[in-house]
């Protein structure tokens, strides 16, 4: 195989790619081609220690990083928390790509990159053959966006064997996952017992396969995307939607964001709610997404995880939930007085007063009329003793002129 193989991946200046790194034969490939073509690079490695190996290749890649002069970042997941009966490859999918969503913003990264190779794409199109389930993209798709990330999988076109090949023949540094050597699931057996024994004339018409069925996929989503409002689904276009129609949206919509777990059950649930004279209806769908119907617009959110930051003194901050500046002076019920501040999320018990009367964060949300999803992250102002002076006004149609900037990012 020749030396390296042309990525044709964008070169920002001063915004690194962030490569998710196992020590594996095919993501060390993909990292030796990232140096030899001068990409500005940035390695992500989750050690989830359930093979005894892992701590070898854990030092191996710090080591390949060091002597390249490549950043590293590590995530040790023996100290993380497990929810009991959770599913260990969904919790650490989550883990690993909010690991790397960390990484991502801290680096003002361009894109994040994935080493699945051609290998890989046939053997999801098999498996979603096999499961016979509805999808929204046969294969893997070269590039996608999650959780605010552009990922990119530059290797779909190379076979497994030759990123091993081009590793040997490069002396390229990687280890072999022994569970991957088994047929203990139904992908291995898949790779194992189909793809690897597929002849280049075989390749090549599942491949087409693969291509012309994305193909009707495209066509069809060109007018699904049409429901899609900014990620919103409005109840009473969805009302007009015949069974089919409406079941193929709801796929798109739930595959778009990155859930999977849409059955014939969960779309009678849903279709029943239209007529609901509720303002909010929220239908948990795994633990980490739940599916909201708040006045009649349909949107699927992460669950909302707690946060708090402090202000020691009048100065600009920006966070995802929130910007504030005093540039132009204080409002806001606060003072020079005030500091430190601290701006979070909610809690259960919080209460307000307003005009002297005393008053549930819970309530002033309700009478606000505002969305179930942003009433967990709504951030409310603290003064230094902890006592709640501020919370923003919502409304969609809310001007704000005071003197202090305090932006809500949240939508």
């Amino acid at each position: 195989m020749k030396k390296s193989i042309n990525l044709n991946l964008v070169k920002y200046r001063a915004k690194p790619y962030i490569l998710g790194c196992s020590f594996g034969p095919d993501s060390m490939a993909l990292l030796n081609m990232l140096i030899e073509q001068e990409y500005d690079v940035v390695v992500a490695f989750v050690n989830y220690h359930k093979r005894e190996a892992s701590k070898y290749e854990e030092k191996s890649l710090k080591e390949f990083c060091k002597t390249h002069n490549i950043k590293f970042y590590g995530l040790d997941c023996r100290f993380l928390h497990k929810p009991e009966n959770a599913n260990f490859q969904a919790w650490a999918r989550d883990v690993r790509y909010d690991f790397f969503k960390k990484i991502y913003d801290q680096e003002n990264a361009c894109g994040l990159l994935i080493a699945h190779n051609q290998d890989d794409a046939i053997e999801t199109y098999l498996l979603q053959q096999k499961r016979g389930s509805t999808i929204s993209y046969f294969g893997l798709p070269f590039e996608k966006e999650y959780l605010g990330m552009k990922i990119f999988r530059p290797l779909l076109n190379i076979k497994k064997k030759d990123l091993q090949k081009y590793d040997d023949d490069n002396n390229v540094s990687y280890s072999i996952d022994c569970s991957n050597l088994t047929d203990d699931y139904e992908r291995n057996k898949i790779r194992h017992h189909i793809v690897e024994k597929l002849s280049d004339e075989e390749r090549l018409k599942l491949l087409s396969e693969i291509k012309s069925k994305n193909e009707e996929i495209l066509f069809k989503q060109k007018i699904l995307i049409e429901y899609i409002h900014d990620n919103v689904l409005y109840v009473e276009e969805l009302a007009k939607l015949d069974d089919t129609l409406l079941k193929e949206l709801l796929i798109y919509y739930f595959n778009k964001n990155n859930v999977y777990s849409l059955s014939n059950g969960l779309i009678l649930e849903i279709k029943k709610n239209f007529k609901s004279t509720k303002s909010n209806i929220v239908i948990k769908l795994n633990d980490e997404y739940y599916l909201a119907q708040e006045y009649k617009e349909i949107s699927i959110q992460r669950y909302a995880k707690p946060y708090s930051y402090i202000i020691k003194e009048p100065s600009h901050f920006k966070c995802e939930y929130f910007e504030i500046d005093f540039k132009n002076g204080f409002d806001r019920n606060i003072t020079p007085d005030s500091f430190p501040l601290t701006i979070r999320s909610p809690k259960k018990d919080d209460i307000v007063y307003i005009d002297g009367h005393k008053q549930t964060i819970s309530r002033l949300f309700i009478n606000f009329k505002m969305p179930y999803h942003l009433r967990a992250l709504w951030p409310l102002i603290l003064n230094k003793n902890g006592k709640i002076i501020y919370v923003a006004r919502y409304r969609k149609d809310y001007v704000d002129n005071h003197k202090t900037i305090f932006k809500i990012l949240l939508k």
